[in-house]
This record gives C-alpha cells, structure tokens and sequence, in this order.
C-alpha cells in the first residue's frame, strides 16, 4: 500500500499535474460551497500545490477590481469615465477606483487607498468622487466588502422612469436581488444628499436605482457585488421587453417558497 505523505510534506507535482489536481478539487468543492465560490479559490488551490507562494491580499483585490472593472466595460454597463467600483481592503480601509479614467483601461497601481474618514492614504490619481457613497455604505452594513456603482442603460432607464424592480418575475433576480431593488429619491452625483437619501435602505435591501442617475450594487465579496450588477441590468432588459409584448407574468408564491427551499436562507419575499 502507498503511504501517505506526512501532513506537512511538500508534493511534487509539474505545473499541469497541480492545476489538473486543482481542478478536480474545485468540482469537489463547488457541491459544497457552490460554483462561484469554488472558482474563486482554484488559484489558491494552484498556488499551494505548486509551492508558489501565495498572492498577497492587497495585490489579489486590486487585480480582481480591475479585472471586474473591465468585465464590467465591456458589457457596455460603465461608459465614457463613468462609474466606480471599491472593495474593503481592511477594516479600516478601502481601495477605491479613480476619478476620471476609463475604468475598462485601469491598472492595479491607479487604485486609490483611502480611511474609512475619507482621508487618502494613496500618493496618485484623485479618488472616485463618489468615495462618500462608497463608505457610507461600508459604515452601515459590516457584511458589504464590496460596493458598485454603474450606469447600464436598461436599468437606469427604469431609475429615470421612478419604476422600482419589485415584482418577482425571474428565479435568478428573485435569488439575487430580493427582496426588491427600491428607487432611491434623487440626490447629486457625488453629495451628501445621495448618501443620506440611500442610507434608510442599506439594512434590508443589496441593489438600488438612483433616481436620474444609476444603480448600485452590494456584495459579501466583488464577485457577488458582480454578479447583481450583471443580473440588475438583465432584468431590466427583459422586463422592458416583456411590458412591450403585453406584460409579464408573476412567478407565483408557490413559486417563491420553492425558491427559498431550493436556496436556504436566501430570502424571496417579493411582494
């Protein structure tokens, strides 16, 4: 019989055979965590199966936010300069995208490092001019590290209409941005007024219209705070070709209680 290595033994394995392994592990872990967080983890996974010593967190999250800043440019959801995008760095800090930049054109270095006060802690580009937006956010929900504003056409056309996205119509939406994404009363890009006008919603809700502006989008991580700006955009979409064909139909509250059983402790209480 093969013994098994010592618990701190170093495998030897080439680079293929590691991301191989690593691979395999991830469909492993993707029945227990889920897909997403799985595939987030498969370049640690690589990294400790080959020896290569680990990412440190500061250059891991400005590489994501840049990455899915591009992401986000590319599907056409951040146009011209517009748009930000911060993740919380530590408890005390943030990392912020810059002002006046294509975001689909940014570098890990542009990123700007501030204090929860606002006080930049970065030499460079100026911060994004909605920083306030940003950590007021962080200051009312511990469970947001990651926060997203941008500006998709679709649904922002529904934050310029004053139509909140509160009906439960898609299974992917009901899950994500339940249990409604509210329109926030209008304040100016970038003042207090924004800020103050969406903090009696940031306890209950992790998507928000901005009336005559945009959306934002919340997450435990940028992956998530992602994944609810792609989602937000898309409902809007088919939701604005559904009322053209007559109007959609509701999923039912049957519908929603399978929805919750299928995803424990997701809420689904659409009204």
């Amino acid at each position: 019989m093969t013994p098994f290595p010592e618990p701190n033994a170093q495998l030897e394995l080439a680079p293929d055979q590691a991301e191989s392994l690593a691979h395999r592990l991830t469909l492993r872990l993707a029945r227990d965590l889920g897909p997403e967080e799985a595939i987030r983890l498969l370049p640690a996974l690589v990294r400790a199966l080959t020896g290569a010593p680990p990412e440190p967190i500061q250059d891991r999250l400005r590489r994501e936010v840049v990455q899915a800043a591009r992401r986000l440019a590319d599907l056409g959801l951040m146009a011209g300069t517009a748009g930000n995008l911060s993740v919380r760095e530590s408890p005390s800090h943030i990392l912020i995208t810059p002002a006046g930049l294509r975001k689909g054109e940014m570098h890990p270095d542009d990123l700007v490092r501030l204090d929860m006060q606002g006080n930049k802690l970065s030499s460079g580009l100026r911060p994004s001019s909605e920083f306030r937006m940003h950590l007021g956010v962080y200051g009312v929900r511990s469970d947001v590290n990651a926060v997203i504003h941008t500006h998709p056409p679709h649904a922002t056309a529904f934050a310029a209409a004053g139509i909140p996205l509160d009906r439960p119509v898609l299974a992917e939406a009901v899950l994500l941005l339940a249990p409604k994404v509210p329109v926030i009363p209008f304040g100016a890009p970038s003042s207090q007024q924004l800020v103050d006008h969406l903090k009696p919603w940031l306890a209950d809700h992790n998507a928000f219209l901005l009336a005559n502006h945009g959306v934002v989008c919340l997450g435990r991580d940028l992956a998530e705070a992602v994944q609810r700006t792609e989602a937000l955009e898309f409902l809007a979409r088919v939701l604005l070709a559904a009322r053209l064909l007559g109007g959609e139909n509701l999923l039912t509250h049957a519908d929603l209680r399978g929805l919750r059983q299928s995803r424990s402790g997701t809420p689904a209480d659409f009204r």
